[in-house]
């Protein structure tokens, strides 16, 4: 290895694993509470909550938290009890990893479920490679889910994967020939969009479009937690929730 290439691989390396010169970061990899192996017993439930301030400075911590349950579940070699599910929310966050397009390519027999949350698809796009990422991703996913849409690049490839339906289209004229007027009526069927681009943007943001593998898509509602008492009473208060006027005032 030249000393230039030498030089290229250190300070990569020390970029991604700068975090861990930080005591209280290095404890969340150093601690023996658990082992990673255990998220495959299908009797653990792991949430990982890391603030947007240090995600953002140090996204090398949740690359390797993340590859680090990965890897468990891999080196069981399917012998698992349940499905391990990978929840990630704010995924564009992490930027590209490749363990996470193998869990997407090769997870399944492994028993792992990816579930993976983003803003748009131009999110997606810049985290994993251009126009080909969300193909890639979408022929691997069982299901996928749309709502919010304001970006008009996803609306339209909303509308095109809805494909179209028949419409029945009434055709009233009117004719004045000699003095007399005359009027035909007719009716014809033609095909249209079944969502157009505008109606996918003007959605109420409590709607989503799932689309299954061989299946029509499905316009419905979203299970959001505040307005379910039986997921309300599990949770405690959100910190970005609306304060009251009493609680401002305490």
């Amino acid at each position: 290895m030249t000393e230039q290439t030498f030089s290229g691989v250190y300070a990569t390396a020390t970029k991604e694993t700068h975090w861990l010169s930080y005591d209280n970061y290095a404890a969340l990899v150093s601690g023996a509470t658990f082992k990673t192996e255990d998220i495959a017993d299908g009797a653990h439930t792991i949430f990982i909550n890391i603030d947007l301030s240090t995600l953002e400075n140090h996204p090398g911590m949740a690359r390797v938290i993340i590859g680090a349950f990965l890897k468990a579940v891999y080196n069981r070699n399917g012998d698992i009890n349940e499905r391990a599910l990978f929840l990630l929310d704010e995924a564009a966050r992490l930027g590209y990893m490749r363990i996470i397009e193998t869990a997407r390519d090769a997870g399944r027999k492994y028993g792992i479920t990816l579930l993976m949350l983003f803003q748009s698809l131009g999110q997606m796009r810049e985290a994993f490679g251009g126009r080909d990422a969300t193909s890639k991703w979408f022929e691997s996913a069982s299901w996928v889910s749309f709502s919010a849409v304001n970006d008009t690049d996803t609306a339209d490839y909303i509308s095109k994967r809805c494909g179209q339906t028949t419409i029945e289209v009434d055709q009233v004229s009117r004719n004045t020939n000699g003095g007399r007027t005359g009027r035909s009526r007719s009716k014809q069927l033609t095909q249209r969009a079944l969502i157009l681009p505008y109606e996918v943007t003007q959605m109420r943001t409590d709607e989503q479009i799932i689309f299954t593998s061989g299946n029509p898509p499905i316009r419905c509602g979203r299970s959001i937690y505040f307005r379910r008492q039986e997921m309300a009473s599990r949770v405690g208060a959100s910190n970005f929730s609306p304060k009251s006027k009493a609680d401002a005032g305490a």
